[in-house]
């Protein structure tokens, strides 16, 4: 029994499902060259990412929810709040970009389960168009 919950506790420490501070755009200056550049965007309904590579080996993510597209803080916090999760278990797969996810004005309305879907499609995106480049440029 104690055997497993060590195993476990273990299993959960290798599992880095954070969201430090080494994994977030948190100035202009580290958002300025994803919005300038960005080589690889994706986009629907409901958000749109933009990505480039950082030369890093963390991912880093940046949320834009302005108040013109998702009017309540509550509607804006939720997406916060769902981007994050997605992130964490996705940054593994995303380690070496930068990456900027902005709302679209159907998001405020769009269910969990929706945006969740939507930013699991915009991740495989992203890496699907960034694997194609790196096969292009060999």
């Amino acid at each position: 029994m104690l055997k497993q919950q060590r195993s476990a506790q273990q299993a959960q420490a290798t599992l880095d499902t954070g969201f430090q501070r080494r994994h977030r755009l948190l100035n202009s200056a580290d958002f300025k060259p994803v919005f300038e550049t960005h080589p690889w965007k994706s986009s629907d309904r409901y958000l749109t990412v933009l990505a480039i590579c950082n030369h890093k080996p963390a991912a880093r993510l940046g949320m834009v929810f302005m108040k013109k597209r998702v009017k309540l803080a509550v509607q804006r916090n939720r997406l916060k709040r769902l981007t994050r999760h997605s992130f964490r278990f996705h940054k593994q797969q995303l380690a070496g970009l930068d990456l900027v996810v902005l709302a679209r004005s159907g998001a405020a309305e769009a269910s969990n389960p929706v945006l969740s879907r939507s930013l699991q499609k915009h991740w495989q995106r992203i890496l699907k168009s960034k694997s194609l480049q790196s096969q292009s440029l060999k």
